[in-house]
């Protein structure tokens, strides 16, 4: 299940699973389109791969960062870089085992 943002929905200690995703109408409260472009895709790609002539089985990965070089040209570091950037400058020091909230 799509699970980026719950925006305090659930408590700190709620244990994820494939039943859970992110609140639509949280998302579209906050105005967050790419989170719930993201939740709706996946859940009409779920219902269409049930359908009965669907010859596809679904399998979705959901990574926690996309590493790769950077777009020539691009004026500003990515999430994934700056992320990864800031382990290396010494502002991170520890990932947090956590939802985006």
């Amino acid at each position: 299940a799509t699970v980026y943002v719950n925006y305090g929905t659930w408590p700190a200690d709620h244990v994820y699973t494939e039943a859970d995703w992110s609140p639509e109408d949280v998302l579209r409260k906050k105005q967050n389109w790419y989170c719930l472009s993201k939740l709706l895709a996946e859940k009409l790609a779920w219902d269409l791969s049930r359908e009965p002539d669907c010859p596809f089985k679904l399998t979705v990965l959901h990574p926690t960062l996309i590493w790769g070089p950077m777009l020539p040209g691009q004026p500003h570091l990515n999430t994934s870089a700056n992320a990864l950037t800031s382990f290396m400058d010494g502002t991170a020091q520890e990932i947090e085992n956590a939802c985006k909230s």
